[in-house]
C-alpha cells in the first residue's frame, strides 16, 4: 500500500473515531498532537506523491498540472483526466482553469509542470 493511502487511512480512522478519543483522554492537548500529527503525515504523503491540494495552487497565471476526477461512461472507463492548465478564477462550486481554449471545472488537485528534456 501507498504511504498517502496509509496516512489517509490513519486520518480518517482519527476523524471517525473523534468522538470517542477526546472524552476518554486524560488530557485533550494529546488528542490535538495525535491529529495534528496524523493531518501532517497526510499532507507530507500527498506532496511526495507529487499532487497537492487543490487549493494551494499557483493562481497568478502560472500554468501547472491540475487533476480532474471523472465518472466512467459507458464509452469510457476513463476516471480522471489531467491538463495543463493556468487558474482563472473562482465561482460558486469551485475554481476555473484554462486549459489550451477550454474552461476545465472540479480540479481537485495540482503539481507544478516537469522539467522539459535535457537535450
Amino acid at each position: 500500500m501507498s504511504k498517502l493511502a496509509d496516512a489517509l487511512r490513519e486520518l480518517l480512522e482519527l476523524i471517525s473515531d473523534a468522538d470517542v478519543i477526546p472524552s476518554t483522554a486524560h488530557n485533550p492537548v494529546e488528542w490535538d498532537t495525535v491529529l495534528s500529527a496524523a493531518i501532517h503525515n497526510a499532507r507530507a504523503a500527498l506532496a511526495a506523491d507529487g499532487w497537492q491540494p487543490i487549493e494551494t495552487a499557483p493562481q497568478d497565471g502560472t500554468r501547472c498540472l491540475i487533476y480532474v476526477p471523472r465518472e466512467p461512461s459507458v464509452s469510457s472507463d476513463n476516471t480522471f483526466d489531467i491538463y495543463e492548465a493556468c487558474y482563472m478564477g473562482d465561482y460558486s462550486g469551485g475554481n476555473i482553469w484554462f486549459s489550451r481554449g477550454t474552461m476545465i471545472y472540479g480540479a481537485t488537485r495540482w503539481q507544478p509542470l516537469p522539467a522539459p528534456p535535457k537535450e
